[in-house]
């Protein structure tokens, strides 16, 4: 299955801003860190799961 999500400028920057506070970085790889996290929960996978 593939899902395409169109978010505006403005909802990237959001994204940023909380990813990075959160995984304290600076760069894009917050980002990818937030959209992970999302990932394995929605598939429910254990907290301490190796992924």
């Amino acid at each position: 299955m593939e899902r395409f999500f169109h978010l505006s400028l403005s909802s990237i920057s959001k994204l940023k801003a909380k990813a990075n506070a959160e995984a304290e970085c600076q760069k894009i790889s917050g980002l990818s860190v937030l959209v992970w996290r999302c990932i394995t929960r929605a598939r429910r996978l254990p907290q301490d799961a190796e992924t």
